[in-house]
């Protein structure tokens, strides 16, 4: 039973009205609100699925209601609710309250019974479930149910997100899988390649096939939705285009669309080819590209700004054509800000500041330094410098770009510096003339198992795994570490039993450069007597 609308700032009725479901509901007033009397609303209610009240309680974020329903049980028992709610919720049962979300708002946004666990007790026979709930700007949906519904709710969400189904390789999963939701991830892996195309010009790159699902925003009938395009129908517009955005800073140098056509019939991929047209607000074409394998899951592609469009507005349009005729085309408008003017070369600081005065020979140091957008293009462009403008060997790596083919946006940095008691000054020197010394990387050798083995200089692993160092710097190597080491760390189970990296573990060279070295190993807990797995996990070894 549903009681609204009302205010979020209406006073909470008394706890002795919500231990039953009213005939009415009395709303005192505020000096702002008037006061209130509501009648319910009968509303069917299916136990763990998800129901959207707002025909009810209003579409304004901050509407309110009160809803009531009766629980059955047949002894007296303690159970577990799952609540979820767009977006505060308050609960009492039989008039106690045990729950409320009202500092912290919804645990997730897929406001579902998984979202939030609530312990209440019940008494035999009848009892009444009283809730407000306040909604959210998105939505007004309400959750609930018990915990022999959880597994089943899981289930549904696995079919639906297709969750907990990513490959154990990161970059595996920045491939779309061809039949599921595809999930996207950041981390250490991603790495963009630069196209082989003048973006300058208008070149097309990174041509793409979409994911078989995918969720799109929709927002012909004046109100956005998500639709699936699994169930997509465009009626009379066979062809359909999204930009990532519709205003592109020039220095992004491109911009991104997804293409869809109309479903072609099951298990067909559509006929006939794609153009692409980059034009001015005038019409005018600028750059022209013809797509001849087409998807039928939709394409993604990158396309390059003229140098006549920096400040401007234009517009993509894409045809779609099958033989001599013209089934269907579709136009996206876009405009291109003007260049910000920032310098293309400078100096950055990196002060190591040495409150303690440490003294250290050839300290390893990682620092990440951003860049301002449309600065540095290519990190070979780049140098180190000390307080005596003397060159310091560097690593970089490229953890980010302002958009997918534009300029550096994070660059990891690596360098050893001797400390001697005091802060040292450093400088990252930037700019299209700049070229840097480069040290020879270390020495990896990627046996096909086990640990590889690598020479770091005073430090290195032997092709037994063993970890051997040269403490005085005379080539007189001594073994440290014995091979168990680079098991990493280990899980001791509460039943006993001990679960460690197995000493064959897969092994992937993250970077290898000429200050550092970074192993990853990753796989599965597992004990070595009985073969048992546990947990899964990530190790890095960094050697410098």
């Amino acid at each position: 039973m549903v009681f609204a609308p009302l205010d979020r700032d209406h006073p909470v009725v008394k706890v002795d009205v919500l231990a039953d479901i009213p005939a009415s509901l009395k709303i005192k007033g505020t000096s702002t609100l008037q006061s209130l009397n509501l009648t319910p609303r009968s509303v069917g209610w299916i136990p763990g699925e998800r129901i959207d009240l707002e025909q009810y309680i209003g579409e304004n974020a901050g509407n309110t209601a009160y809803v009531f329903a009766e629980l059955h049980s047949p002894a007296e028992r303690m159970i577990t609710l799952g609540i979820g709610a767009d977006y505060w919720i308050e609960c009492w049962m039989n008039g106690q309250p045990f729950f409320d979300t009202l500092d912290t708002g919804n645990a997730s946004a897929h406001f579902s019974i998984l979202d939030n666990l609530a312990e209440v007790k019940l008494r035999q026979g009848r009892n009444v479930l009283a809730m407000r709930l306040i909604r959210g700007r998105s939505s007004a949906f309400l959750a609930l149910g018990d915990a022999s519904m959880f597994a089943a709710e899981r289930r549904r969400q696995e079919k639906i997100y297709g969750l907990n189904r990513l490959p154990d390789r990161f970059a595996d999963r920045l491939l779309f899988p061809e039949s599921e939701q595809a999930i996207i991830s950041s981390g250490w892996d991603v790495e963009l390649a630069l196209p082989d195309v003048d973006l300058a010009a208008g070149g097309l790159a990174g041509l793409e096939s979409m994911p078989a699902r995918q969720l799109y925003l929709d927002t012909s009938g004046g109100r956005a939705s998500a639709l699936d395009t699994l169930n997509r129908h465009f009626k009379d517009q066979p062809v359909k285009i999204r930009l990532s955005k519709y205003r592109y800073p020039f220095e992004d140098r491109h911009l991104d669309a997804v293409v869809w056509t109309s479903p072609p019939e099951a298990g067909a991929d559509p006929a006939g080819h794609i153009e692409v047209r980059l034009k001015n607000a005038d019409g005018e074409v600028y750059a022209s590209h013809a797509i001849n394998e087409l998807s039928r899951h939709g394409l993604f592609f990158s396309i390059g700004f003229p140098p006549l469009l920096e400040g401007s507005a234009a517009e993509l349009e894409v045809i779609w054509r099958d033989g001599g005729e013209e089934i269907g085309r579709a136009t996206a408008p876009f405009r291109v800000a003007a260049a910000s003017g920032v310098a293309r070369s400078g100096r950055i600081p990196l002060r190591v500041i040495n409150e303690p005065g440490a003294v250290i020979t050839a300290a390893p140091m990682t620092v990440g330094v951003p860049f301002p957008r449309g600065v540095l293009d290519d990190e070979e462009n780049i140098r180190l410098l000390d307080e005596e403008d003397r060159e310091v060997t560097l690593q970089t790596k490229l953890t980010a770009r302002w958009s997918r083919y534009g300029s550096i946006k994070w660059l990891l940095c690596d360098f050893t510096a001797d400390l001697e008691g005091a802060p040292r000054q450093f400088y990252l020197e930037y700019g299209p003339g700049i070229e840097r010394a480069m040290r020879p990387p270390l020495v990896v050798d990627n046996g096909a198992t086990g640990f590889p083995s690598l020479d770091a200089g005073r430090v290195r692993v032997t092709g037994a795994g063993a970890i051997e160092f040269d403490a005085l710097g005379d080539g007189d190597f001594r073994e440290v570490l014995a091979p168990e080491a680079l098991c990493g760390g280990f899980v001791e189970h509460e039943n006993g039993k001990v679960f460690t990296m197995p000493e064959d573990a897969m092994h992937v060279i993250e970077e290898q450069g000429g200050e550092k070295v970074v192993i990853r190993r990753a796989g599965w807990y597992r004990h070595a007597a009985s073969g048992e797995v546990f947990c899964n996990y990530v190790t890095r070894f960094v050697f410098h």
